[in-house]
């Protein structure tokens, strides 16, 4: 997918990052195949950055016996990269191959060294320091260093088991901050949860009172009109009354004149 896109710093990471995958499946000709198209996707940046894959180049020449190419990557490669002491030993095998011994044990020298240096600094280093050991071990047993060798063998028991401890130290202390993420996260999720239901609540509770707000207004309104209209019909009762009130008093009057006239008559 990613050779289809015109993206050249991406291949040449892509298939360095394939490489790596066979590599690690003990697939070697398809890991090299992968690193051959790295290197030549390499040739077409002039960037330092780059630099970080020479290790890798120069131990691919120097195992098809390229001694230039192999001396020219190892030793053009960062020397802030955790594989630098690989590298450094890479141009020690060079040098012994090419019968400089002053140069092999100036590099071999160097190459313990910074390893050392780099497995005390950095505790991660362990996992590296192993392989390096290894390598470090058949380039001791390749000229015939048998006593280094073996120290080299035993160091790569040493550093085995601190490894192990370590990683298992590492796995005991993920265990732990894993069980305290999960029980923050079920705190998290219950404190959510709880919010979620007051909400609700507050919400049913909002909802219920303007419903009883709305039926109390409603209820007032009606009771307003039909004090309206009680008070309507009792000031036209008020005024029936008035009117009849009037009319006894006229019609009392009138009885009380017939009687005053017709006194005479008795």
């Amino acid at each position: 997918i990613f050779d289809s896109k015109v993206d050249p710093v991406g291949q040449l990471v892509i298939h360095y990052n394939i490489h790596t995958l066979f590599r690690q499946n003990g697939q070697k000709d398809s890991a090299d195949y992968y690193l051959r198209l790295a290197i030549r996707e390499r040739a077409k940046f002039n960037d330092k950055r780059f630099d970080i894959f020479n290790e890798v180049f120069g131990s691919y020449y120097l195992e098809q016996n390229d001694l230039p190419k192999a001396k020219y990557y190892l030793s053009h490669a960062l020397t802030a990269d955790g594989r630098m002491p690989e590298a450094l030993l890479g141009l020690a095998r060079i040098a012994w191959m090419e019968h400089r011994p002053a140069d092999m044990q100036r590099s071999l020298h160097r190459a313990v060294s910074m390893a050392d240096s780099l497995s005390r600094a950095n505790g991660s280093y362990r996992a590296t320091m192993v392989g390096f050991l290894r390598s470090l071990a058949r380039f001791y047993n390749d000229t015939g260093a048998e006593e280094a060798e073996l120290h080299a063998r035993r160091r790569i028991d040493t550093v085995s088991t601190a490894l192990e401890r370590h990683n298992a130290r590492q796995l005991n202390e993920a265990s732990v901050q894993e069980r305290d993420y999960l029980a923050r996260k079920l705190e998290q999720e219950y404190r959510y949860q709880n919010r979620l239901r007051m909400t609700f609540a507050g919400i049913l509770v909002l909802l219920a009172g303007g419903y009883v707000f709305l039926l109390a207004r409603r209820y007032i309104r009606r009771s307003r009109e039909r004090l309206g209209r009680l008070q309507q019909k009792t000031y036209r009762q008020t005024h029936e009354i008035g009117k009849l009130k009037g009319q006894v008093k006229e019609y009392s009057k009138t009885q009380a004149d017939r009687i005053i006239d017709g006194k005479p008559f008795y």
